[in-house]
């Protein structure tokens, strides 16, 4: 790390290491300015520290305005029993009036990179294939209900027309299965149907297709 005066560095936009602590050496200066966000997030020794903290003269203040994210909050200075400084360098975190990098953030314990997880939608009525399909038989129609809710299932030809009303009742959430067979199945001429199933403002259809 070189070190820059005030008003000449702000052309550094941080420091990150994935497998080591940050340090600053025995030879920075006294009332250190970093224009810069530091990023320290080893699992085994992430920090942000400095070399020889606890001995030596008093350091002045270290002034971090881009903010630090480390693992372990590393040691940067001593005090005596009055809190004067002893040695090493007081933190001061603080936003840089100039604009020229972020404000400053707060010291994060463990801090871990990863996806940012999305929002899950809501559930939703699903109503599945029918099976068999082509079926000259028994079809069985199996459907899951977000929450409890009147459901209305009914076979409609191709046209919208209804054939027959499958399941007109209120049910609570969870898995469902209805079939259609019987009477109203065996009268209907061979040829493609829609199963269309309404339960809380949500509507869903599948396509069946008969046989002889």
């Amino acid at each position: 790390m070189t070190y820059d005066s005030p008003g000449t560095s702000g052309n550094v936009l941080g420091l990150f290491t994935p497998g080591g602590a940050i340090r600053i050496g025995t030879d920075a200066p006294a009332d250190l300015h970093l224009d810069a966000f530091v990023l320290a997030t080893s699992p085994v020794n992430g920090e942000f520290t400095v070399d020889s903290w606890d001995s030596g003269l008093p350091r002045g203040t270290l002034h971090v305005r881009g903010g630090v994210v480390e693992n372990f909050f590393g040691p940067f200075c001593s005090f005596d029993g009055s809190g004067t400084l002893q040695s090493g360098y007081a933190r001061e975190l603080r936003h840089d009036a100039r604009g020229l990098v972020p404000p400053c953030y707060p010291f994060v314990a463990r801090a871990q990179a990863g996806v940012e997880s999305k929002p899950q939608p809501p559930p939703s009525l699903q109503l599945e294939r029918p099976f068999p399909t082509p079926s000259s038989g028994l079809i069985r129609i199996r459907y899951v209900l977000p929450r409890d809710e009147a459901v209305r299932l009914e076979a409609l030809d191709i046209l919208g027309r209804r054939i027959a009303t499958l399941v007109d009742d209120r049910q609570c959430a969870g898995s469902h299965e209805a079939t259609w067979e019987g009477a109203s199945a065996r009268r209907v001429r061979p040829g493609l149907y829609l199963l269309r199933i309404v339960a809380g403002g949500e509507v869903a259809v599948q396509r069946v297709l008969r046989l002889q």
